[in-house]
């Protein structure tokens, strides 16, 4: 049986995208240390720039959830101006387009 990819769904709503993005970036380290994360995705709403959603894939996901229950996650959420509590996910993947996983199995 193949082995779970576990993923972590983030959105926020944040008072300055400039501001938080600047916070990200300096959060990357961190995010890969304490976290786990082995891809980061930053997105950002359309029709709503202050919407952010980060996925991250994870490494473990025990690091993942200990990370996002961490006082130094609260501390970069008060850093980057996020205005309201983030809806936090984690998830299990189930299925992914053939393609994608022919290439997830090249060497990089």
């Amino acid at each position: 049986m193949k082995a779970s990819r576990y993923y972590v769904v983030a959105t926020y709503r944040v008072g300055d995208f400039n501001q938080f993005k600047d916070e990200f970036d300096q959060a990357q380290d961190m995010l890969q240390s304490m976290g786990g994360f082995k891809k980061t995705y930053l997105n950002r709403g359309l029709d709503d720039p202050n919407l952010i959603v980060i996925v991250h894939e994870c490494g473990s996901l025990q690091k993942a959830r200990d990370f996002y229950d961490s006082q130094e996650f609260k501390q970069c959420l008060d850093k980057a101006g996020i205005v309201e509590k983030p809806q936090v996910s984690f998830v299990e993947e189930l299925w992914r387009t053939p393609q994608l996983a022919m290439a997830d199995a090249r060497p990089e």
